[in-house]
């Protein structure tokens, strides 16, 4: 086909105005093929970020389940001390309770002439200080202790006669 030119000779481009437009389109078009090239790096880079971020929040939420795991295990072992102390607490008020109910029936031996000035109550035994008017109420007590069976043993922590011939004594009992 032919071309027909219909602009003015004198408005023709010259020779060197042609190459140059030629060499500045060859360099925009290398321009464009690197802002091409470094958009899809751009872009590929983008992509990796992401999934290596997607990574990193897949590891925090496993991470802060088992978290939250661990807080209800910690909150659970609280709670499990907390008892198992109000537990012992309460296993220890019983023996207190059982040692009460063990002094209320070893003072029923007590004549009614007697004197208790102290009474220590721990988890193994009860320990006394008393005083009787006379040594028939002191025989008497500590035969009726004997032969009740509420103790293992009956221990007498020492044994003084007053003026007035009252006894003052000691007494431990074990179970």
């Amino acid at each position: 086909m032919r071309q027909i030119n219909l602009l003015p000779p004198e408005l023709k481009p010259s020779k060197q105005a042609g190459i140059l437009i030629k060499k500045a389109e060859k360099f925009f078009i290398s321009l464009l093929l690197v802002y091409l090239f470094l958009m899809g790096a751009a872009f590929a880079y983008k992509q990796y970020l992401d999934k290596g971020l997607g990574e990193y929040k897949d590891k925090k939420s496993v991470l802060s389940n088992e978290l939250k795991s661990l807080v209800n295990v910690e909150t659970s072992t609280v709670f499990i001390r907390d008892r198992v102390g109000k537990y012992k607490t309460l296993s220890n008020r019983d023996i207190e309770l059982t040692n009460l109910k063990l002094f209320e029936s070893s003072h029923q031996y007590f004549a009614s002439d007697s004197k208790i000035t102290s009474i220590d109550i721990s988890e193994n035994n009860i320990s006394y200080a008393a005083s009787v008017t006379n040594l028939a109420s002191f025989s008497r007590l500590l035969d009726s202790l004997v032969k009740s069976s509420l103790y293992k043993e009956v221990a007498l922590i020492g044994l003084t006669r007053s003026e007035d011939g009252s006894y003052k004594f000691g007494l431990t009992m074990s179970f």
